[in-house]
């Protein structure tokens, strides 16, 4: 018997991809899970748009040496939205500076008839974590 999946293991299953798709620059998961709408605050504060986000990720100037999401956690969800939360531990160069840390990320999700794996990202707060 195959047993769907409730959202919450879903969408913890989603951002665990997501994370495994930057590091790759898998930019066809990433077209499939991010809205044509999304908003994308970056830990620097730049806001950018989808295809802004996915240019970033195949730029060749920036390459990770490590990218570790945990704590995963459906922090809110009702009727078709829901908010995941995270923590990155990532290091990585870009434009030639290399950069490391902890961030927190929040995304918001939009449960979608149409989307390919039935939630698509509309928001992603990105927040590096001082401690």
């Amino acid at each position: 018997m195959n047993e769907q999946k409730t959202d919450e293991a879903l969408l913890i299953e989603l951002n665990e991809r997501i994370g495994q798709a930057e590091k790759a620059r898998d930019d066809q998961f990433m077209w499939h899970i991010l809205s044509d709408k999304l908003s994308f605050r970056r830990a620097d504060g730049e806001v950018v748009c989808k295809s802004q986000y996915l240019m970033g990720l195949i730029d060749p100037g920036k390459t990770y040496e490590r990218l570790e999401t945990s704590e995963i956690k459906l922090v809110h969800c009702v009727e078709n939205i829901a908010v995941v939360s995270m923590i990155v531990d990532a290091a990585f160069v870009r434009e030639g500076k290399p950069t490391s840390g902890k961030y927190r990320n929040i995304r918001i999700f939009k449960k979608e008839p149409d989307a390919a794996y039935g939630w698509r990202c509309h928001m992603w707060f990105n927040e590096k974590i001082v401690s």
